[in-house]
């Protein structure tokens, strides 16, 4: 057992908590005081390092004050806060009694609680309030806590009871070294996963000392612990006198209250009947006492079995990374079977309690990173949020899916006039007409309980067959919700499963309503939009995502309404009720104003408080709205627990023998009754102990038929033998049977019975009703409503059944009567409000405890998250998922290559560290880095490898070796007195543009370009030309006029459109800053080729008379806002596979125009010695760049509009230096002749790069530098 208890002390109750629950063993000894220690990180900041739990430091906690300084203990001071969570862990009861015998299970116990609290410490936090956090759930991991612990080996009725008392100071320290309250919640959240890894602990602990286990199992046939094998049941029951006075006072309690005590009410009747006869006594006393209790017999055979265990010298066996993998994938089934997020520990926790002892926590923890299917979200350090990778996938599926089918067909029925001459139904009218006007192909339709749907969709259907739609078909998640519809008229209706696994599908064209649609899962959601665009559907999901949601994992209807841009249609005008009040109730409980409805219900008399006698106030509130019993389509009765039900359904029935209803004599029948395993752990047969009552969901030819029960006789090798003499696999049986348990009941003529299993075959399905008749043989099928349907034989062997005069909150959903009646002693959100919507003119709200039902309203208990609602959240960043293109989506599943980093979780630390070092030099070492980098983060592609890292040192030596050659010829140079001339600005312009020009590497992926903004360059060069010609003309003007604008021929500097590559290259460094946090809230820009590749054509076409694509402009004219790749564009509509062919003709038509533009600029060259035509000869080495991969640089443009104004400022006095010097003898070779030394070339880049930056090394290249960065 492991549970927690807040300790609000106050006004001194502090010392009487320590006094008589703490420092006195549970017997409360008066001549004995246990010791107990300070534990935790925090122990050093309060000085309290090995030292012993005294009074006086443990009044000062409590009473929230430093202990060191005497201030506040933390920051903010709550009045009546917690000051200590009483961490409680107790042994197993035969780990108990076997440590009278062998003291190393004391050890083990003491053990395996300091292993559960380091792990509890480890996952301490604080809520952050400030700044982008401030409301938020967000937590910050600080891993330090303070507690005192206090070991006691007996029970407060003196039996053997090993237990610690871990009194948690609710303090810890931040971030900041500020001292500040524990989240409650987290430490709450974690007391399961706490006590997993202590009866982990204990048990591999238990086995290590010799001892032989079995697993403990609690009414519903979950494994709870491990006990020690072969310890008498007698023995056993002997010491559990405790047990039975806390069910004698729990039995007392909710024979005042009505109700069971909640944990905290539990402990307090514990600490309250206190054990006073041995007042006085001594452990050794109570010793004596313990032993004295057994027989000489039940003496000899405890101590013969600690004294053999201690000579055992159990076999270590050696555990494989696949047997653990496998033990954790069983728990992944287990767990996102029903949830498609949890946080990691949740993992963990199912993955011990199913093989507890069997695995360390240090091997599960180190394996589950590594398994490909779990995807770590991000959340807090240690203990993030985890999906499966399945999961995540079918959300950007199903969101992807509705946005991208928007705008594809007509309207339906635009004109249709729905209700017409109706004004009280104008609402609903408005909504008919913006769904048969809606061109998607998916629609979401809202509507709260009681907004009238069931005649908005009547009157809807007449207007898809006036707009030609003749096919329309209804299904619904659940055969209760089917069997409504088919009462309001739509005969043909079918289940969701009954849809999809059907191979005769409707249609193309045929338009699907899924009505009650919340209760579809994720899973069956992705199949129904999968099978709409196989099969052409258009499709309308109906429900209220406030309602209760699947069974099965993800709220699909939700997920679609706050999370994508689907068609949304709403009605939120409530009609169902007639009292004014009972629907201004509801529709606050639509709006989640449930503190508000509550206060309104119990205002105008709705709640009825009966303390120990609400169940029976509520049957006689049924009694007198059904006249007795006689008429019960009057009222629906609801309780949302079985337990609830039972007995609610003894007190209707008692009254309903009374009144005659149903007769007085009955029949005793066992009926049976599910445990609701899940599907995982249905498949593994270890979960089946002999006497395992089975039932079957559908017929298994030859092993039993649709409802029939068996018990499991033994389970050998993954078989399951029943003692009807059939074997089945347990492995394939999940898919047709269930576990539970076998009750007896008595069926009386006029008895009411629930069936729970399908009987297509005599029309009996899973909720279908029927009445007892005087033939035991016989039953009479009823509609919801109470009408007979028909009478049928009553199933031979058939024990799926239960009475049916109450229903579950659950199975209540789409059901309407004029009254409702219900009893609950506590009820969630979604069941208060599915559960009192139910009746037209009156509500009966039953409960032991008014204020009791209104605090458990107050949690938020039962709301499941998805992966999309903890990044709107903020809870995680929103780089843990991307939408991305089919090419990358299909990337990112290939295997990472073989790195230097073993695991998932090294490469991730590795990963984050360099993204974060990159995020600080994005921009000063050049963009190759931060694009390689960070697309590679972005699309799961690739991780620099060992071989790369040599790749890259090889190359950085042989540059090495250059820079030292061209140093020794400058020295030479120096040497000999040769002056050069600095080169002017079009040299250096050219050198920078060129300077890169180098064989790509890593695939041509290391660096990214841009064939864009190369034709820049070219436009600027030829504006620069033009210019030149024009200022031999011109007198000299100043500087500041001379630049006071650019050329009139140069392309606006507007934002240039984006290749591919270069497109990559913003949305990596758009990532790296967002993941790394340098901007929380940078959105992250989505791919569109055919818009990309649209622009770069209009913009080609108007700076260079370029119009060669029309392909593309096809493309775009029919599909402009496509979010489809132009792959796959191309690919659907049969044109080019590969979707490249427009961009080659269009470089193909550019080239040959700047071929027949270098024709005629040689002619110029040839013609005139004018220097202009040796400017337009040096554009050469530009227009050579089409047939290589570019290098894009995001200083281009910028340098490029320097050199400019530099050239035209410079140009006339070049001119003017070039005549000057024609006749001088000595004169250096010029630096702007084409063919330049390496010499030059070395210095022109150095020129560069100081005006680029602050200047790198300059005995280094800028590749080097990045390389040496990159090392």
């Amino acid at each position: 057992m492991f549970n927690m208890t807040k300790i609000r002390a106050s006004n001194g109750a502090g010392k009487s908590f320590y006094a008589n629950h703490l420092a006195a063993n549970d017997y409360y000894s008066e001549s004995e005081k246990i010791e107990g220690y300070w534990k935790g990180t925090l122990v050093h900041d309060f000085n309290l390092l090995n030292k012993n739990v005294e009074l006086e430091a443990f009044s000062l906690f409590q009473r929230g004050i430093n202990p060191v300084t005497g201030g506040n203990l933390t920051q903010r001071k709550v009045t009546g806060g917690p000051r200590f969570f009483d961490f409680q862990v107790a042994a197993p009861k035969s780990v108990s009694i076997m440590s009278l015998f062998d003291k190393r299970l004391l050890e083990a116990h003491r053990e395996a609680v300091d292993t559960a609290m380091g792990e509890l410490e480890n996952i301490a936090a604080v809520r952050l309030r400030t700044g982008d956090n401030a409301f938020t759930n967000n937590f910050e991991m600080t891993g330090q806590i303070i507690y005192a612990q206090f070991h006691h080996d007996a029970s407060r009725a003196l039996d053997p009871q090993l237990h610690t008392h871990n009194v948690v100071v609710n303090v810890t320290i931040d971030s900041d070294g500020k001292y500040k309250a524990l989240e409650s919640v987290e430490m709450c959240r974690a007391i399961r996963y706490a006590g997993k890894v202590y009866h982990n602990k204990l048990s591999e602990l238990c086995m290590q000392l010799g001892y032989e286990l079995e697993n403990h199992y609690d009414d519903k046939g979950r494994i709870v612990w491990k006990d020690i094998k072969e310890i008498p049941e007698e023995i056993m029951e002997l010491y559990s006198k405790r047990r039975r006075q806390i069910e004698e006072l729990e039995a007392e309690f909710i024979a005042e209250h009505g109700r069971k005590p909640t944990l905290s009410e539990n402990n307090q009747l514990s600490m309250s009947s206190r054990a006073s006869k041995m007042k006085h006594a001594t452990s050794d006393e109570v010793r004596k006492y313990q032993l004295s209790q057994l027989s000489p017999e039940q003496n000899r055979v405890l101590f013969r079995k600690a004294d053999q265990v201690k000579w055992t010298q159990p076999q270590k066996k050696w555990i494989s990374p696949d047997e653990v993998q496998k033990a954790l994938r069983e728990a992944l089934s287990s767990v996102f079977e029903r949830e498609s997020v949890v946080k990691l520990d949740k993992v963990l926790a199912e993955a011990m309690n199913q093989h507890l002892g069997e695995f360390s926590l240090e091997r599960l923890k180190g394996e589950v990173r590594n398994l490909p299917e779990l995807k770590e979200l991000g959340g807090l350090k240690g203990n993030p949020w985890v999906s499966p990778q399945e999961v995540i996938d079918r959300e950007i599926y199903a969101i992807e899916s509705v946005e991208n089918q928007r705008e594809v067909f007509d309207g339906i029925a635009p004109e249709f006039e729905a209700f017409p001459g109706e004004e009280s139904r104008r609402k609903q009218a408005e909504l008919i007409h913006g769904m048969l006007s809606s061109k998607d192909r998916f629609n979401l339709f809202r509507g709260v309980a009681g907004a009238g749907k069931t005649s908005t969709l009547q009157e809807f259907c007449h207007g898809l067959r006036s707009g030609g739609i003749e096919n329309i078909y209804l299904i619904a998640p659940t055969n209760s919700a089917t069997d409504v519809l088919k009462e309001e008229g739509f005969e043909q209706s079918q289940t969701v499963t009954s849809f999809l696994l059907n191979k005769e599908k409707p249609p193309a064209g045929s338009y699907v309503i899924i009505d009650e649609s919340g209760l579809n899962s994720l899973r069956e959601g992705v199949e129904i939009i999968k099978t709409a665009r196989e099969n052409n559907y258009r499709v309308l999901f109906m429900g209220d995502a406030r309602q209760h949601t699947a069974v099965e994992s993800g709220d699909f209807f939700r997920l679609l309404e706050e999370h994508s841009e689907i068609g949304k249609f709403s009605l939120t005008d409530i009609y169902r009720q007639q009292n004014e009040e009972y629907r201004r109730g509801i529709m606050e409980c639509a709006l989640g104003q449930f503190e508000q409805a509550f206060e309104r219900f119990e205002k105008n008399h709705f709640i009825h408080e009966g303390k120990a006698k609400y169940l029976e106030e509520a049957a006689q509130s049924y009694m007198d709205y059904t006249d007795n019993g006689r008429d019960i389509s009057q009222a629906i009765l609801v309780a949302p627990t079985h337990e609830e039900g039972d007995r609610l359904t003894d007190a209707v029935r008692r009254k309903l023998k009374a009144h005659g209803a149903v007769s007085e004599n009955g029949r005793p029948v066992s009926v049976f009754r599910s445990w609701n395993w899940e599907k995982s752990r249905l498949k593994q047969a270890e979960n089946y102990p002999p006497g395992t009552v089975v039932s079957f969901i559908r017929n298994r030819k030859g092993i039993g038929k649709a409802g029939e029960t068996a018990c499991v006789d033994r389970v050998e090798n993954g078989m399951l033998y029943l003692d009807s003499g059939k074997v089945l696999s347990a492995r394939s049986a999940a898919d047709f049977i269930e576990v539970g348990e076998l009750r007896e009941i008595e069926l009386c003529r006029g008895d009411l019975i629930q069936f729970n299993v399908n009987l297509r075959e005599r029309k009996i399905y899973n909720g279908t009703i029927g009445r007892l008749t005087d033939d035991p043989a016989k039953v009479m099928l009823l509609y919801s409503d109470g009408k007979e349907r028909g009478l049928v034989d009553f199933p031979e062997g058939y024990a799926s059944f239960k009475y049916g005069w109450m229903t579950t909150s659950y199975k209540s959903q789409g059901r309407t009567a004029e009254n409702v009646v219900v009893a609950a002693q506590s009820l969630d959100r979604k069941a208060f409000y599915v559960s009192l919507s139910r009746g037209r003119k009156h509500m009966a709200l039953h409960c032991p405890e008014k204020d009791f039902l209104k605090e458990q309203l107050s949690f938020r208990h039962g709301e499941r998250r998805s992966v999309h609602d903890l990044i709107r959240d903020r809870e995680i960043p929103p780089g843990s998922i991307l939408p991305l293109s089919d090419e990358a989506r299909a990337a990112q599943h290939r295997m990472l290559p073989n790195t230097l980093y073993k695991s998932v979780k090294g490469r991730a630390l590795k990963l984050a560290a360099e993204l974060k070092k990159l995020a600080r030099t994005i921009w000063s070492f050049g963009a190759e880095v931060a694009s390689r980098r960070g697309r590679n983060a972005k699309y799961g592609l690739e991780i620099l490898t060992e071989e790369r890292l040599l790749e890259i040192e090889r190359n950085a030596a042989i540059d090495t070796q250059k820079i030292l050659e061209r140093k020794r010829q400058e020295q030479e140079l120096q040497k000999s007195g040769v002056k050069h001339q600095a080169q002017d600005p079009f040299d250096e312009l050219l050198d920078f543009i060129t300077e890169k020009d180098q064989p790509l590497q890593n695939n041509g992926r290391e660096e990214i370009h841009d064939i864009a903004e190369r034709n820049h360059a070219i436009a600027a060069l030829d504006a620069l030309f033009t210019k030149g010609k024009e200022k031999k003309q011109e007198p000299s003007k100043p500087l500041g006029e001379s630049s006071s604008a650019m050329p009139d021929s140069m392309p606006p500097e507007t934002k240039v459109p984006l290749s591919d590559d270069a497109r990559l290259l913003a949305e990596s460094q758009a990532w790296v800053r967002a993941a790394t946090g340098d901007i929380p809230e940078m959105e992250v820009p989505l791919s569109n080729d055919a818009r990309l590749l649209a622009e770069t054509r209009e913009w080609l076409d108007g700076q260079l008379g370029i119009d060669a694509i029309e392909q593309a402009t096809e493309i775009v004219e029919k599909n402009p806002k496509s979010e489809h790749g132009t792959q796959e564009w191309l690919s659907e509509n049969n044109a080019d596979d590969h979707g490249v062919q427009p961009a080659l003709e269009s470089v193909d038509a550019l080239k040959e125009r700047l071929a027949s533009q270098e024709k005629l600029e040689d002619t110029v060259k040839e013609t005139t010695n004018d220097k202009s035509s040796s400017l337009a000869f040096r554009r050469r080495p530009i227009l050579t760049l089409f047939d290589q991969e570019p290098v894009a640089t995001d200083v281009l443009q910028k340098k490029l509009e320097d050199m400019a104004r530099e050239a035209i400022r410079t140009e006339a006095q070049e001119a003017e230096k070039t005549k000057e010097s024609k006749n001088e003898p000595n004169q250096a070779p010029s630096l702007r002749s084409k063919n330049m030394t390496e010499y030059d070339e070395e210095k022109s880049r150095r020129v560069i790069r100081k005006k680029r930056n602050d200047g790198p090394s300059p005995d280094l290249p800028d590749k080097d530098q990045s390389r040496g960065m990159d090392r």
